[in-house]
Order: C-alpha cells, then sequence, then structure tokens
C-alpha cells in the first residue's frame, strides 16, 4: 500500500463523520415527526457514534504518531485493526478508480 497512513485515517475519520450524521439526521427527523421511540432509539445511536468518532480519532493519532502502541491497542480492540484494514482497501479501489478515469 502506498498510499500515506495520514489519507487512510483521514479517510476513516471521514467516514466515521459521515455515519454520525446519517444517525443525527434521523433523531432530527424523530423530534420533527415526534416519534418518540424512534428519538430515543437515535439519540442511543448518536451517543454511540459519538463515542465511536472519538475512539477512531486517538486510535488513528496513536496509528500514525506511535506504531507500537497502536498495535496494543489493536490487540485490546480487534474491530481497530479490522477498520484499519478495511480503510486500507477502500483506499486502493478509490485511487485505482481515480486513476483509470
Amino acid at each position: 500500500m502506498d498510499a500515506p497512513l495520514s489519507q487512510i485515517g483521514d479517510y476513516l475519520l471521514a467516514r466515521a463523520e459521515t455515519e454520525r450524521d446519517l444517525v443525527r439526521e434521523v433523531l432530527r427527523t424523530a423530534r420533527k415527526d415526534n416519534d418518540h421511540f424512534r428519538e430515543k432509539l437515535a439519540a442511543k445511536l448518536v451517543a454511540f457514534h459519538d463515542e465511536e468518532e472519538e475512539m477512531i480519532k486517538h486510535y488513528v493519532e496513536t496509528k500514525l504518531s506511535y506504531p507500537e502502541l497502536a498495535l496494543e491497542l489493536e490487540r485490546y480492540k480487534p474491530y481497530l485493526k479490522e477498520l484499519w484494514s478495511g480503510a486500507e482497501r477502500d483506499w486502493a479501489r478509490i485511487k485505482a478508480r481515480n486513476e483509470g478515469a
């Protein structure tokens, strides 16, 4: 993989922010519709995505600045390594598509 780690990290953060924004839109819609059950569920999802985004921010910062510590984080929370691997694959596809265009 020849993409700089910072670009993959930025992509991963942008993806997390997009997911959070989508859930916030669901919350706004539920509030507009006065659907209290959906609003409560969406509020919990927003809280989850806020925490998830913070974890990803810390992981990306650690991955870029302290790779040895990132290995420990990956052992403690294996899904972070899976997120990073998925971001690398997505980044490779995006790069290939852009070069082919």
